[in-house]
């Protein structure tokens, strides 16, 4: 089962408590499922993180946070996947770092339960989901606007994705791979 929790929290007043129901003995799995409002850029680095605190008690059970990547039919490429092993007594942070991939057209959260009981209790919060730079600094990841035309053409206009961190922002060309422009924003604007 899963709810909104006051018992306890890593920030702020609530948490998701996720726990073992004994009246689905015959299906002893459970998921909770959102959809990240991003729009996935293949090859782009994502990270999600977050913070776990609990008790899974000793046998066959586990406790996930994970991304699914979907493709336009709804069918599934890829999980990245967080084994949760939460602490009693404490709160753990969890992160796990991939890439888009090539097809994907939506992120999804699932938090999933498998043969959790009833003294199996798990508490999630400040999840997070950021693109990230390669130093693992979240950016803001615009998405290349679309040109209405194919292929290169004199004069064509550069499809470019910006890339935005602290001090810098990158356009890169999406037809060629390559640094279009940088601007170093940090202590004025200067492009190189």
């Amino acid at each position: 089962t899963f709810q909104v929790s006051e018992e306890t929290a890593h920030s702020g007043g609530f948490s998701l408590r996720c726990q073992g129901d004994p009246k689905h003995q015959y299906n002893p799995f459970a998921h909770l499922v959102q959809t990240v409002d991003i729009e996935p850029i293949p090859g782009t680095r994502y990270q999600i993180t977050g913070w776990v605190r609990g008790v899974i008690r000793r046998g066959k059970k586990s406790a996930r946070l994970s991304v699914r990547q979907v493709n336009a039919k709804d069918t599934t490429i890829s999980y990245a996947e967080i084994w949760l092993q939460p602490g009693a007594d404490e709160w753990r942070e969890v992160i796990r770092v991939f890439r888009a991939a090539e097809g994907a057209v939506k992120f999804q959260v699932y938090v999933i339960l498998s043969n959790l009981t009833a003294e199996d209790v798990v508490f999630l919060d400040d999840i997070r989901f950021d693109a990230i730079d390669a130093l693992g600094k979240p950016v803001s990841v615009v998405p290349p606007a679309f040109s209405g035309r194919a292929g290169k053409m004199p004069g064509r206009r550069i499809a470019a994705l910006e890339l935005h961190t602290e001090g810098v922002t990158a356009r890169i060309d999406t037809t060629t791979g390559l640094l279009a422009s940088l601007t170093l924003t940090v202590p004025s604007p200067i492009q190189l």
